[in-house]
């Protein structure tokens, strides 16, 4: 018999329950920030001449030179939600983009980033040097030709990434922005600006184009990224309940329609307002063995979800999880209000064009999974369900409703699908986490001087407590327990709030308030 070193068992052992976290990848897109009638637009695309910027709302993008005019074109594209814990080493990132213009000149262009933990959103008024960029950069000399409506990737932008990710604020969720910077070439009548695609994109028939919005040349960012050692990823999906007859189902995933469980076996879900019906529909999520331990620390959560149509009505919906230690077995029986929910919630504004059986994730949603499992009676391997729910957005003939694949999920033939099932496009649950506590007496803390945070009441009797600054924006309030541990968040994005703090228990807490140019952090006693 051979003998097997115990260094060698406990290494296999080590693996199989804490498996090491492979690279990454992260693919993100322009998304849509608001509306021009009935038309998509974002500004989170855009460009600047010069020091101004000349466009939030066209077409086409350009970069590098305008000799005639004698113009420097500097492009930015903002990414949200860039879901890369902190201490994330990147391996690679890049730019992928699609020519507007057949162009040959040569354009010169420096790419960085905004040095900024989370990059606010663009403004027409702003200008380019209201914003700092990173040290790091990396120049893309383009002298290949360009062909019209053919994608185009940049050089490796991960020393870029990698400054902003290295931040000492920056957090698993936060927005990003690069910038493509042209430089003086020389007083010429060529065009050294080269053209791409932006979010608002059209084909130009006038070029032989078919007049269409494209989505699939919105510009994207894909990063390949190696979290820290120190955090694990868990991937949950929807898994089979039961069988109706020999097709495998589900109750793990479902939808209310106004409080009432509308289907728990459909091959679609849907999650939004009808606005000819007015139902708020209402849809669950339910995943079982959820291996985190109580101690946990929750750095981010992305729901993974896949189209069931073709969908451009803008949907609100806010997600929550189910406030227990572990999540019952859905029943047709049951009302909405028989289950409690969540304190920490996220919005979800879903304004993008939806293709039908692509992919698409929810925004970060580590606070409202980090509430469940900091509950007293957490224990690794219990269930938790996610709700996410719509809200009343009038009477319209508008179906807000975005409908997303299901566990039972079928590409229907009348769509030109191929009839069968794809375990694929299940609702999946990815979540990021470190086993490691956070000590109060670790946290950080960033003198404000002069004290201008205005913080009160402290003790908080009422469960409400005042946060105000007399010069600067507040972006968020964190509130961490004795053991370290996150228990709710506030996004702010403002001078003053007011906030609800009656869930949290008597005791005393450490408030890190982030505001646009630092970090104060106080401490808190709550004694309602």
């Amino acid at each position: 018999m051979k003998r097997i070193l115990l260094s060698t068992v406990f290494s296999v052992l080590a693996w199989m329950i804490y498996p090491v976290i492979a690279q990454q990848t992260l693919t993100l897109k322009i998304i849509e920030t608001g509306k021009d009638g009935e038309t998509s637009i974002s500004f989170d695309d855009g460009e600047y001449e010069n020091d101004s910027i000349d466009k939030l709302n066209d077409d086409d993008l350009d970069m590098g030179w305008e000799g005639e005019d004698l113009n420097i074109m500097t492009t930015f594209t903002r990414f949200q939600n860039v879901t890369i814990p902190k201490g994330s080493v990147i391996n690679s990132a890049k730019l992928k983009i699609y020519a507007h213009e057949d162009e040959s000149a040569e354009a010169r262009v420096t790419i960085s980033a905004e040095d900024n933990d989370n990059s606010p959103l663009f403004t027409e008024t702003e200008a380019l040097n209201d914003r700092s960029k990173t040290s790091s950069s990396v120049r893309w000399i383009i002298s290949e030709n360009w062909t019209m409506w053919q994608p185009y990737e940049s050089p490796d932008l991960a020393s870029v990434i990698q400054e902003v990710i290295d931040r000492d604020g920056w957090k698993s969720g936060n927005a990003l922005t690069l910038f493509l910077t042209g430089e003086d070439q020389g007083a010429s009548l060529l065009d050294n600006a080269r053209d791409f695609e932006s979010f608002e994109n059209i084909e130009d028939p006038d070029d032989g184009g078919d007049g269409l919005h494209h989505p699939e040349r919105i510009p994207t960012l894909v990063i390949e990224f190696t979290p820290p050692s120190e955090f694990k990823e868990l991937v949950l999906k929807i898994i089979e309940t039961g069988k109706d007859g020999e097709t495998s189902i589900s109750f793990d995933d479902g939808e209310y329609e106004n409080d009432s469980i509308d289907k728990l076996n459909d091959d679609d879900l849907d999650m939004g307002w009808e606005g000819e019906d007015l139902n708020i529909m209402t849809t669950f999520t339910r995943f079982q063995n959820v291996t985190i331990p109580k101690s946990a620390q929750i750095d981010s959560a992305v729901l993974v979800i896949y189209a069931h149509e073709d969908e451009s009505a803008e949907a609100r919906v806010t997600i929550t999880a189910e406030a227990v230690d572990n999540s019952p077995l859905f029943k047709e029986t049951e009302a909405l209000t028989d289950r409690t929910m969540t304190s920490n919630s996220v919005r979800w504004i879903i304004s993008e064009n939806w293709t039908m059986w692509q992919q698409y994730h929810s925004p970060n949603i580590a606070s409202v999974i980090q509430q469940v499992i900091n509950r007293p009676g957490w224990e690794s391997g219990n269930a938790l369900t996610l709700f996410l729910k719509g809200e009343d957005q009038g009477a319209s003939l508008l179906d807000n409703a975005r409908d997303f694949e299901s566990f039972e999920n079928i590409e229907d033939p009348d769509d030109g699908g191929d009839g069968l099932h794809h375990p694929e496009r299940i609702p999946t649950l990815k979540i990021y986490y470190s086993e490691k506590t956070t000590a109060v007496s670790d946290i950080k803390i960033a003198v404000d001087q002069p004290v201008t945070l205005n913080f009160f009441p402290n003790p908080v009797e009422n469960g409400r407590l005042n946060l105000s600054h007399k010069s600067k924006e507040i972006r968020k309030a964190d509130f961490y327990n004795i053991n370290g541990q996150l228990v709710k968040q506030f996004e702010i994005n403002s001078q003053s709030a007011l906030l609800e703090v009656t869930d949290l228990q008597n005791g005393i807490y450490m408030v890190r308030v982030t505001l646009e140019d630092g970090v104060v952090s106080k401490k808190l006693i709550i004694n309602k």
